[in-house]
């Protein structure tokens, strides 16, 4: 998957979560009502049966903290994505116009924005396998009689697209790690993640001893 590829899907899934955390922090009684929703969700009896158990002797007694803490979930996983899509997009403009001496601290920012984005990855697939699961885990193949109610489960939706991103860094830990001739040659590494000073200019690669800026040396 390519940078722009990568850093397009981070923005459009970070500013679907960024919706839904700030609309529910903007209608300011979510936490009051969140109890009185997911009863409702429960009397449907559609929700599997240990998921029904953990929402009415954890979630439903204490609806006014998990609340809280969806919308700040929503919101965060909404930020860090979008933020690292916008590093992963911009960053590479930016470091081809910057001195030697400015390229390493905005590799370094953009390093740690990209490893933010991929915890908001994780977090935002446990949000939207969680609304699968809320929504009834519904059967997702072909279903004539839902023909007009639309495709895939919007939760789970959302949690496939994060499963994505999450999918590269993954492969590029297995090529560093103990199990790196398990994993399958040619995977492109994460931008700015697996390795970020590729997208660094000529003279930065030369400057942080990039491995490929010293084979050229070497050679000429």
């Amino acid at each position: 998957m390519g940078p722009v590829t990568r850093g397009g899907l981070q923005l459009l899934l970070g500013y679907a979560w960024l919706l839904a955390g700030t609309d529910k922090l903007l209608l300011g009684t979510f936490p009051r009502c969140l109890s009185r929703i997911l009863c409702g969700t429960l009397r449907a009896g559609t929700i599997p049966g240990p998921v029904a158990s953990l929402l009415r002797g954890v979630v439903l007694p204490n609806g006014a903290v998990f609340g809280v803490l969806v919308e700040s979930a929503e919101t965060l996983a909404g930020l860090g994505l979008m933020a690292g899509g916008l590093a992963v997009l911009v960053v590479p403009w930016i470091v081809r116009r910057l001195p030697a001496r400015g390229t390493s601290a905005v590799m370094a920012i953009s390093h740690a924005i990209v490893w933010l984005a991929m915890l908001a990855a994780l977090g935002a697939l446990g949000l939207g396998f969680t609304y699968y699961l809320l929504d009834g885990a519904p059967w997702q193949g072909f279903m004539p009689s839902i023909a007009f109610n639309g495709a895939l489960d919007p939760g789970l939706l959302l949690a496939l697209g994060s499963l994505v991103l999450l999918t590269e860094p993954v492969s590029a830990w297995l090529q560093r790690g103990p199990w790196a001739r398990l994993s399958r040659r040619g995977l492109p590494p994460l931008a700015l993640l697996a390795h970020p000073v590729r997208y660094a200019p000529a003279h930065a690669r030369a400057q942080d001893g990039h491995p490929t800026q010293r084979r050229r040396t070497a050679h000429s």
